[in-house]
Formats: structure tokens, sequence, C-alpha cells
């Protein structure tokens, strides 16, 4: 047990609310109203531009996400008892599929955006420093970095009612979430490319995401934030094929939020199709 839940088992409130909860999991419940969203850590992005304008290309790609959890209501399925919101942050590895596309605008710039399911989609540039684009081919060292910028909303509302027993007795619940997150992306992009097949790269990555957040239960407010997440990691990746091509990646990434801190080892596959 936390040391922050066993300190809100110090307070009336706080126990009763525990053993509220502890009567769900016992008599079975089930999770409805949620805030939640993914932070990707594969990111399949290699160090070359496309060397050329309008040259680019279209991806999907299976990935590794930290998925952050801010505060998730439980209602009874046994025994109609109000519901229970947790507002104890927890961040886990999720698995998803999204879209990504790249697109050149001058030889050593690229623009680029990158979907997430249930985050924020991300829109940025990517400037190669060193070596020669990707329609190249070139061997040798390639370095590059990119910025980029994202938002998401989400706004919601569920309403549940229980009914049991003889007379009937009713309880209803109605939660309303509200969601708002915008992020800061940065990448330093360092690799190699053995021949016109073979590329393996480094991403050194570090994003923030501003966070706003509520969730009201029967008009009460049981959780609000204004805060900020960090994300950071190095991934390592081996890029196969020519304009068309298959990534593989995995590496090491670590999400914060407060002193809460989660590390993973992603791996995470991409199809893309260029030209």
């Amino acid at each position: 047990m936390s040391l922050k839940m066993f300190r809100s088992l110090i307070t009336i409130e706080g126990l009763m609310r525990f053993l509220t909860l502890l009567t769900f999991v016992v008599l079975g419940s089930a999770s409805c109203a949620h805030i939640d969203y993914n932070m990707p850590v594969n990111r399949f992005d290699t160090p070359e531009t496309k060397g050329h304008f309008f040259g680019g290309e279209i991806a999907l790609d299976y990935k590794t996400s930290q998925k952050i959890t801010l505060a998730e209501a439980y209602d009874a399925v046994v025994i109609p008892l109000h519901g229970v919101v947790d507002t104890t942050v927890t961040i886990r590895d999720s698995r998803t599929l999204s879209t990504r596309s790249q697109l050149g605008l001058l030889s050593r710039l690229d623009a680029y955006a990158r979907g997430t399911a249930d985050g924020p989609s991300t829109y940025g540039l990517k400037f190669q420093f060193v070596g020669e684009g990707e329609d190249k081919l070139s061997t040798g060292f390639k370095g590059a970095i990119s910025a980029g910028y994202g938002t998401m909303s989400e706004n919601g509302e569920q309403t549940i009612d229980k009914t049991w027993g003889t007379p009937k007795t009713t309880v209803r619940d109605t939660y309303k979430t509200d969601l708002d997150v915008s992020v800061k992306e940065v990448s330093l992009l360092l690799g190699q490319r053995f021949d016109k097949n073979f590329l393996a790269y480094l991403n050194f990555f570090g994003a923030s995401y501003q966070t706003k957040a509520s969730f009201l239960q029967n008009g009460v407010e049981q959780f609000h934030t204004d805060k900020t997440s960090e994300q950071y990691g190095v991934l390592l990746g081996l890029r196969a094929g020519e304009k068309s091509s298959l990534k593989i990646e995995t590496g090491v990434a670590q999400a914060k939020w407060g002193s809460f801190t989660k590390t993973s080892i992603p791996i995470g596959v991409s199809l893309a199709w260029g030209w």
C-alpha cells in the first residue's frame, strides 16, 4: 500500500471510502467513467529527412504507450450503492495501433504528423543537420533534430441507475469528466546507414503533457488537476527497405506524474509506404 493511500485512511472520510471500495471488490464491481490518456513511447522517427519536396510516407504503427489514469469510478453490480471515485494515479503500459505520416518540405526539412489512440495527435518539424537525405540512400552517419506540438480534448457524461430488492430500491449516479491535454516534444536523432536497405538509429526524446482535468459525481467535484506529466527516454531502431520500409524499435522510457514514476521497455513495429 502506498504512503499516499495510507495517509488517506487516517481520516474518517478516507476510511469510509476504502471500506466501500473493499465492499465493491468482495461483492463485485465494474469500472465506468474514467480520465486517462496515452503517452506514446515508440516513435519510429529516423535521422533522415525525405530529401526532396513532397517526398513522403504513410505508416501503420503497432506501438507501446504509457497510459496514465488520473481518476476512475467503480460501481457495485450486486447491491445498489453509490459509486466510488478512485483518484489514485496509475501509469501502465498499453499496446495501440496508430497512423503516422511524413512529408518533405525542403531537402533537409520535413513535416510530420503522428496519431495516438486515446492520446494527443502531434504535429511537428524535423531538420537533418548531418548526412544526406533518405532519397540518396547514401551510407554514413546521420543526425537530425525534431520538435512537435499536439492537443486532445475529451468531455463525457454517463448516468448509471442501479435497482435491487423488493420493494425496488434505485440508486442513480451521474458522472461528468473533462480532460484537456497539450503536449510539447523534442528529439535528437542519430544513426548510421550501412547500405541502401539498412539504417540503425537512436532517438533521445523528451515530452511534457500539460493536463487539465475534472471529475464530477452527482454535481460534486471529486477530482481536479492542472498539472504536467513528463516523459523521456531513448529508443533503438532498425529500418529495413528503401522507399517503403519495415521498422522495429525498442529502448527504455520513463513517465513521471509528481513523485510517481513508471519505467517501460517498449517494443514496436511499423510498416510504411513511401514515395
